[in-house]
């Protein structure tokens, strides 16, 4: 996303009503895409025949974690920190530490999960797999309960 971009998303959170539930609309679209490759990946992890796509899917998802991601950092946090709600300035900051950890622990999945090492561990790498979707399952959960209520 471009710089002047970021910037008319981050107007847009802070304007009326209408237009935060459409940006709030648009992180939900996206968390329900992000899911739908979740599951093929897993399903994908179970039947264990093809690796090479296999790896397509996980990048796939990867790519399209990190476009919601750089949204998130660039529009939503920041609205959220200008809040003059202390206690979701608070929950604001909460989630987007917690959401470090798992960021980072996707970006290493990722990356260690080539299509010779998939190839070469089906077993692991499915276990990997439910693991990294069951935490990104319960984080979505979390923004949509906790977060989004919010704005």
């Amino acid at each position: 996303m471009s710089r002047p971009e970021a910037l008319a998303l981050q107007r847009t959170l802070t304007r009326s009503y209408p237009d935060e539930v459409s940006v709030i609309q648009t992180y939900r679209e996206q968390h329900r895409k992000a899911l739908e490759i979740a599951e093929r990946l897993v399903a994908a992890s179970d039947a264990a025949e093809d690796a090479k796509a296999t790896r397509r899917t996980l990048s796939e998802l990867a790519g399209a974690l990190r476009v919601h991601l750089a949204m998130e950092d660039r529009s939503l946090y920041p609205a959220l920190a200008k809040h003059t709600d202390a206690t979701i300035r608070g929950t604001a900051t909460r989630f987007q530490k917690e959401m470090g950890g798992l960021s980072d622990a996707l970006q290493d999945y990722s990356q260690r999960w080539t299509s010779t090492a998939i190839a070469g561990d089906w077993a692991g790498f499915r276990s990997e797999t439910r693991a990294i979707v069951r935490a990104l399952d319960e984080r979505i959960r979390r923004e949509e309960r906790e977060l989004y209520p919010l704005l």
